[in-house]
């Protein structure tokens, strides 16, 4: 034998000790086990409500997140629009700059060509000018 009792089996005196404890503890046992539904009724109760707002907020992040990537689309393509235009805008300053730029080479390569033809036109008049002295 292996010195085991088996379950089937209760020891003499059990029966016996379950009635004494029921008296004993009996009105105490009913109320926490009483006790021990209703919490776990509450905890249930709980977690369905907390798993409802869970969900809700869920809804609620992804609405979010859909509006401001909408949001966002619509910034950059403001924005990439303004950058267009902006460079548009500095193309047309910097074409305006180049011309006046050109224009100002333009006058005064027509200067220093007078200057230069005036200067010869001098040197050409002042021999003539002294032979008339």
């Amino acid at each position: 034998m292996s010195g085991k009792i088996p379950k089937e089996t209760k020891p003499p005196g059990t029966a016996e000790l379950e009635a004494i404890r029921s008296i004993i503890f009996g009105e105490q046992e009913k109320y926490f086990n009483q006790r021990i539904l209703e919490l776990e009724e509450q905890i249930k109760k709980l977690q369905k409500e907390l798993s409802k707002k869970y969900e809700g907020l869920n809804q609620r992040l992804d609405q979010e997140t859909q509006h401001l990537t909408e949001q966002l689309t619509l910034l950059k393509n403001h924005l990439e629009g303004r950058g267009q235009s902006l460079e548009q805008k500095l193309k047309n300053v910097n074409n305006q700059f180049e011309k006046r730029v050109s224009e100002l080479d333009e006058k005064k390569v027509d200067r220093e060509w007078m200057a230069q033809t005036l200067s010869e036109m001098v040197k050409i008049l002042q021999p003539n000018s002294e032979k008339d002295k």
